[in-house]
């Protein structure tokens, strides 16, 4: 495949966004009203908990989070009501777009289905680094960081449905994975701006590999995701020589943990394994 054919579609794709012609995913309604019942000052732990017990999918999960390692006390809880007490109001807003955002990587076809677990098996492991590396970082928010990874490559959803329709790309996914990776981050901004997210996750997707960002001095949810991507990349195989080293980048430096050193970092995250791999659990469940 040629770069003229590359460019031809990067172009094709960015037009029909731009002109509302490319079929961006919607937020699923239940992570909708939950996000609106939840920055309601009227609404309460009640009227929220009632609202999960409409989605029973949601509500199980809910209640099997509240219980998962991370968030449980010393009693397992078994209603709607006590899970969202446990949690608190934004973690469960937070929790419930997570499992909408997983549902929305399902796909009609084997083909399909390969391509976008692909993605979603690295923005969940962005995710549940993003939880530990977000715990450690003043006035940020756990959660909020793994939601943060998980919507970090959004945009790929549209993109491989749209190039899965054209049959020059269906013998060659290297070429596609190309696009995706180039148009992805434009994409997933589009995605969020739609869904109404703050502008501190709306950067995150074209930042993601944006290794030398540094627009403001303290650390915010795109640095977070930023380093949990290099670290998502230590020993699977897909660090190359494109990413500097962790002291060069700004990111890393904000977040507190250059003092320490890369080594440092890397063994406090090794330390934390059972959280990102409970973490991991949480976004799988």
């Amino acid at each position: 495949m040629s770069t003229e054919l590359q460019a031809t579609l990067e172009q094709r794709i960015l037009a029909d966004c731009a002109k509302g012609q490319l079929e961006l995913p919607s937020l699923p309604d239940i992570a909708l009203k939950v996000r609106t019942a939840v920055n309601d000052p009227v609404k309460g732990i009640n009227q929220i908990a009632k609202l999960l017990e409409m989605d029973t999918n949601i509500a199980a999960r809910v209640i099997k989070i509240a219980n998962s390692s991370i968030f449980s006390g010393y009693r397992l809880t078994s209603t709607c009501m006590e899970a969202v007490t446990r949690l608190g109001l934004h973690v469960v807003q937070n929790i419930v777009i997570c499992v909408a955002v997983n549902n929305l990587f399902a796909a009609p076809n084997s083909q399909l289905q390969q391509q976008l677990k692909k993605v979603l098996d690295h923005s969940r492991r962005i995710g549940a680094i993003s939880y530990v590396l977000g715990s450690m970082v003043k006035d940020k928010q756990a959660d909020k960081a793994m939601l943060a990874g998980l919507i970090s490559q959004i945009g790929a959803l549209p993109i491989i449905s749209y190039l899965s329709r054209i049959p020059e790309l269906k013998d060659n996914p290297k070429f596609a994975d190309r696009i995706v990776k180039k148009l992805s981050g434009q994409v997933g901004r589009m995605i969020l701006q739609q869904w109404n997210f703050d502008e501190e996750l709306i950067c995150v997707p074209d930042n993601i590999d944006n290794w030398f960002r540094d627009e403001k001095p303290e650390a915010d949810y795109a640095d977070i995701i930023i380093v949990a991507n290099i670290h998502s990349m230590y020993g699977d195989g897909k660090q190359n020589a494109n990413i500097p080293p962790l002291v060069e980048i700004p990111a890393f430096q904000k977040l507190g943990l250059s003092e320490l050193g890369p080594q440092a970092s890397m063994d406090i995250l090794y330390e934390a394994k059972e959280d990102i791999r409970q973490a991991a659990k949480i976004l799988v469940l």
